[in-house]
């Protein structure tokens, strides 16, 4: 003979939580039922929750590409630019500035709406190609290329501050994680200044690129990536010793002009203006992880801040869900079949 199934003494709370999924699968929808597949549906949520979101510039399109990079898709488009170039995204995640090279200016965008939408546009620029902001987000860089000079703007009031000269066709541009140092690429010159941002000065000048575009730091700041659209290369700075110690070159890069870093560090975005599309790369080897695909014309990206999105995407919340039900489903029916444990003490039943 068998045990019966003594379902409130017999089973743990895992167990209770399969076989009401179950009963809720087939249709038994007891409270403890709709609890358990509640319960999974979270979980599968949870697991599949949004990563940080990628602001991908789209040139051709005068728009930028929202994607999510949890699964690396693209969510949402936000348009209404001009020509628009590089972006730079505050600390709180809830503004995006975007360099209009098309009429010299820099559009506003507020996050926090849904969808996000340009609330306000900074004028006055000559030929406005990159931007940056400071840690605190008080204070937007622009390049001017046309007028040779970064304009310094306060966000508190989108007003000019100030500027920085000494500079020949300064485009984009980068400020370091503790705010101290601004990296201005050069196109026609090949080079990137360092400006000391406590007295707005350029200190140095390292040389050895070719068409530099965007750049952005690892999260220490000890490292810059700077973009080389001429060589399909992705230069890689010591900002210790301001020197380039190496490049990386993969098959994906073609015409590269935008580049992020994830918090982590551990992966590092390319946008390819010739493909049309995003390389994602492992920056423990420098080697290619997905292309995300579907842009037009892609320039700057901004990563929002967050927790660094999973190396390798993991699949939607729904296939998780489903998935998961269908083992605990077979798991169950497996463990319905099996004799019930005996209780401690109790003699094991005979025939007969």
């Amino acid at each position: 003979m068998r045990y019966t199934f003594d379902y409130p003494n017999r089973m743990n709370i895992f167990d209770r939580i399969c076989l009401e999924a179950f009963r809720l699968l087939v249709g038994e929808c007891t409270p403890r039922a709709l609890l358990a597949g509640c319960l999974f549906l979270a979980l599968g949520n949870a697991a599949q929750a949004a990563g940080p979101f990628l602001y991908v510039v789209d040139g051709m399109a005068n728009a930028v590409s929202v994607v999510d990079s949890s699964n690396n898709t693209i969510t949402a488009t936000i348009t209404g630019f001009s020509g628009p170039r590089q972006d730079a995204i505050n600390s709180a995640g809830t503004r995006l500035y975007v360099a209009n090279d098309g009429n010299g200016s820099v559009s506003v965008v507020d996050l926090t709406l849904s969808p996000p939408a340009i609330i306000n546009t900074i004028s006055g620029f000559t030929g406005s190609v990159g931007v940056a902001l400071n840690s605190s987000g008080s204070v937007l860089y622009v390049g001017n290329h046309g007028a040779n000079l970064v304009s310094i703007v306060a966000t508190s009031n989108n007003a000019v501050t100030g500027v920085i000269t000494g500079l020949t066709d300064p485009r984009y541009l980068a400020v370091s994680p503790d705010g101290s140092s601004l990296y201005v690429t050069s196109d026609s010159t090949g080079s990137l200044y360092l400006v000391n941002t406590s007295n707005n000065t350029v200190t140095a000048t390292i040389t050895g690129f070719d068409q530099p575009k965007s750049l952005a730091f690892n999260p220490s700041g000890s490292l810059l990536y700077v973009a080389n659209e001429a060589n399909n290369t992705i230069s890689v700075v010591n900002t210790g010793t301001n020197t380039i110690t190496a490049a990386i070159a993969d098959p994906s890069f073609n015409l590269p002009t935008g580049v992020a870093v994830s918090s982590s560090g551990a992966i590092l975005y390319v946008a390819n203006e010739g493909t049309n599309a995003v390389s994602v790369l492992a920056t423990s080897n420098d080697s290619l992880i997905t292309t995300i695909p579907g842009f037009s014309i892609p320039y700057g990206i901004a990563l929002s801040p967050g927790a660094a999105p999973p190396v390798t995407p993991i699949a939607p919340s729904w296939i998780l869900m489903l998935s998961g039900l269908a083992i605990l489903w077979a798991w169950q029916m497996t463990r319905s079949r099996r004799p019930a444990a005996r209780a401690w003490g109790q003699r094991r039943a005979t025939p007969g």
